[in-house]
């Protein structure tokens, strides 16, 4: 494992931990919380070219979900 790797790991580790936390809050303070998996093609530095369908496909899917439940 290099040091890029280690780094990589420790800030998506960071990344979702604080993902966490904002979790707990929500759900602390009483606000129903609706988690919507899109399995949208990932983005990075790399792939920069599919953040439209990323977004789209996320957005289309979202609102699927979220009619369903009657928003």
């Amino acid at each position: 494992m290099t040091p890029w790797h280690i780094h990589r790991l420790a800030v998506n580790i960071s990344r979702h931990k604080a993902y966490q936390n904002q979790c707990d809050v929500i759900q602390q303070r009483g606000i129903e919380l609706i988690e919507v998996q899109t399995n949208a093609p990932g983005v990075d530095p790399n792939s920069l070219e599919n953040g439209i369908s990323a977004y789209y496909k996320a957005r289309e899917t979202g609102i699927k979900i979220l009619a369903n439940k009657g928003f």
